[in-house]
C-alpha cells in the first residue's frame, strides 16, 4: 500500500483508539506534544517508564573495574545497541579528539548489533585499541557495576524516546554527556545531572573534556545526578501511575 495511505490509517486508528480511553500515559513530553496535533480531546499525562535500579558491591564495581576498564585512568562509559541510531560513530570521532587532549582516558562500550565489526575496524584505523574496550553484551548485574565504575557516561544518541540507559547512569550518580535531542533532553537537565550540547564535535568534545577536567565538577553533577534521578525510581512513577488507576476507576 502506499505509505501515505497506511499512515493516515494508522493516525485515524491511534485518535480513534486515545479517544476511547479516560486518560492517555505517555513517557514523555514530546511524545505528550506529538499527540496534541493529533485530534484527541483525552487528557495526556506524562509519567516516565519507572526504574528499578540494582545497587552492586564494592567488590562487582571493582571486578567490573578490573576486566572492562583502566584503574589508573579516568573512565567513560557508553552503553547501548551497536547500531547506526546511536551514533556510535560521533562517539569514536569525538573521543579520538578527547584522547588527544587528555591521555588518562579508557572508554568502556557495553552492548551489541549489527555495527559491532565496523567499531571495531574504526577504533583499530584510528589508533584507539587500547584505549576503548568493547564488552558486548552484559547481564544487568554488570551494567550497573559499569555505572558505578564510571566516571562519566557519554551518550551521543540522537534517536531515543526516552534513554533508558541515561536515566540508570544518572540514577547511579554518573553524570552523563549528551546531546540536546529527543528523549535525552528530558532525562538531563544540563549543568545539574550532566551536560547538553548541540550535534556538534567540537562542543561535545569541549563539554566532555570540561567534566573530565573539573574533578570538583564532576562531584557536583554526581551528587545532583542522583537527586534528579529519584523521580524515576519506580516506586515513584508507580504511585502516580495508582493515583491516575484510582481516579479513573472511582469515576467510572
Amino acid at each position: 500500500l502506499p505509505e501515505s495511505w497506511v499512515y493516515k490509517y494508522a493516525k485515524k486508528e491511534s485518535e480513534r483508539f486515545c479517544n476511547a480511553c479516560n486518560k492517555i500515559i505517555v513517557p514523555t513530553n514530546e511524545m505528550k506534544k506529538m499527540l496534541k496535533n493529533y485530534k484527541i480531546n483525552k487528557e495526556i499525562i506524562t509519567i516516565p517508564s519507572g526504574i528499578n535500579i540494582y545497587s552492586p558491591s564494592n567488590d562487582e564495581v571493582a571486578t567490573f573495574k578490573n576486566k572492562y576498564m583502566n584503574n589508573e585512568y579516568l573512565n567513560c562509559l557508553f552503553i547501548g545497541r551497536d547500531g547506526k541510531e546511536k551514533n556510535i560513530d560521533f562517539l569514536i570521532d569525538a573521543f579520538q579528539i578527547i584522547k588527544q587532549n587528555k591521555t588518562n582516558v579508557h572508554l568502556t562500550i557495553i552492548g551489541d548489533g549489527p555495527e559491532r565489526k565496523n567499531i571495531e575496524q574504526k577504533i583499530k584505523k584510528l589508533g584507539l585499541k587500547d584505549s576503548v574496550t568493547l564488552t558486548g553484551y552484559l547481564n544487568k548485574k554488570e551494567v550497573f557495576s559499569a555505572y558505578k565504575a564510571a566516571d562519566i557516561m557519554l551518550f551521543p544518541s540522537k534517536t531515543e524516546t526516552q534513554g533508558l540507559t541515561a536515566v540508570e547512569s544518572i540514577m547511579c550518580g554518573t553524570p552523563v554527556i549528551g546531546i540536546n535531542e529527543m528523549g535525552i533532553k528530558n532525562v538531563i537537565e544540563h549543568e545539574i545531572s550532566g551536560l547538553l550540547t548541540k550535534d556538534d564535535l567540537t562542543e561535545y568534545v569541549a563539554a566532555t573534556l570540561d567534566v573530565l577536567n573539573n574533578s570538583e565538577k564532576r562531584a557536583r553533577l554526581s551528587t545532583n545526578a542522583k537527586e534528579v534521578g529519584n523521580k524515576f525510581s519506580h516506586t515513584e512513577t508507580g504511585k502516580k501511575l495508582e493515583d491516575i488507576l484510582i481516579e479513573v476507576t472511582q469515576n467510572n
